[in-house]
């Protein structure tokens, strides 16, 4: 149907799929007798139905305070590609230790597309911790769901474990 002189608007007759590129044609001819007239040839067309993608993401370990090694947390931007309610992304993304789940703090630009995080305090002990970033794809409609795993070491004190004697000069 027309929505006004100069725009035609095509309804699908059921929902298009996201990331999906489709092709189309368009009879000139049936649209007015005057391009019928002229006799033009059939208009084809592409169009790509937009989705939900991840655009950018960085995540790094920092010192809560560089003179405690003791005290890290994990923060990073996230950007996607279509906005996205912070209330929706708060509910789609963990940061996990083990199984046991991290408070994230969020903050959203203005924008509505990207998004800055910063962990709860992350304490360093005497074992290897290992963390998991995951968004889950579900709610997003993302093709895949996304996981960022890394690691915290544990801080150890200097102690000598081998000496090489060198010579000089002899």
């Amino acid at each position: 149907y027309w929505s006004d002189i100069k725009t035609l608007v095509f309804e699908p007759n059921e929902p298009l799929q996201y990331r999906k590129t489709y092709k189309g044609e368009l009879d000139l001819g049936k649209i007015s007798e005057d391009l019928k007239a002229k006799k033009l040839e059939t208009l084809k067309f592409n169009f790509t139905v937009r989705g939900q993608q991840i655009s950018n993401f960085t995540g790094e370990l920092v010192l809560k305070n560089r003179n405690n090694p003791k005290l890290l947390n994990y923060r990073g931007k996230l950007s996607f590609t279509e906005k996205i309610d912070l209330d929706l992304l708060k509910e789609v993304v963990t940061l996990k230790r083990g199984s046991k789940k991290v408070e994230l703090n969020w903050n959203s630009e203005k924008d509505g597309f990207t998004f800055s995080f910063i962990s709860e305090d992350l304490t360093r002990d005497n074992s290897t911790q290992n963390f998991t970033f995951i968004i889950d794809r579900g709610k997003l409609n993302l093709t895949e769901d996304f996981e960022k795993s890394f690691q915290v070491t544990p801080i150890e004190k200097m102690k000598v474990v081998k000496v090489n004697k060198q010579e000089e000069g002899r």
